[in-house]
């Protein structure tokens, strides 16, 4: 079949010359065929800059998550800010007689301290979800429990390194002898 083509083709060659390609059409297929610069618009630029530029602005003056989440909690109960004020100034305290008193004791008040850390983080994730809920009473009732919880806690730690150290002393046996 190839060769039939080839062929007619050399055969009927003087009719295929009959027209001339008109002057200028390969340079107009040229022209067509190569890419042509494209120029951003100013304005598009402009956008641009303007929109990374109001993104960076935002982030810088967002607070950071825990900011945000104290914040949050602060303007959601101010019973809740008060509860938390009261039991962690207490804590603190007891805090500090424990490390006084747990020294003689470090396993023990390792244990304690692990305690406390495990109540401090339930508290975290209580406060989430009380912001999450926007203030739902069942969670803030939990988060003041827990603020309780951790008070009591220390107070009853105070009370066992306190029994340890009695036990630690000698006892003295005074003999009426009359």
């Amino acid at each position: 079949m190839k060769d039939n083509l080839e062929q007619f083709i050399s055969e009927h060659k003087e009719a295929f010359d009959v027209h001339d390609a008109p002057n200028g059409l390969w340079k107009k297929l040229d022209q067509q065929l190569t890419p042509k610069k494209r120029r951003t618009p100013y304005y598009a630029i402009a956008a641009t800059i303007v929109l990374l530029v109001g993104i960076g602005l935002g982030l810088m003056r967002r607070p950071a998550p825990h900011e945000q989440l104290a914040e949050n909690t602060m303007t959601l109960s101010p019973d809740l800010r008060d509860a938390e004020n009261y039991y962690t100034a207490m804590v603190e305290s007891r805090k500090e007689e424990l490390e006084k008193s747990g020294q003689q004791y470090p396993g023990l008040f390792q244990d304690f301290n692990r305690e406390l850390d495990t109540l401090h983080s339930i508290y975290a994730q209580l406060k989430e979800a009380y912001i999450s809920s926007n203030g739902n009473p069942a969670v803030l009732k939990a988060m003041i429990s827990n603020l309780q919880l951790q008070w009591q806690l220390t107070g009853r730690e105070l009370e066992i390194l306190q029994e340890l150290q009695e036990r630690k002393k000698p006892k003295s046996h005074h003999s009426n002898t009359i």
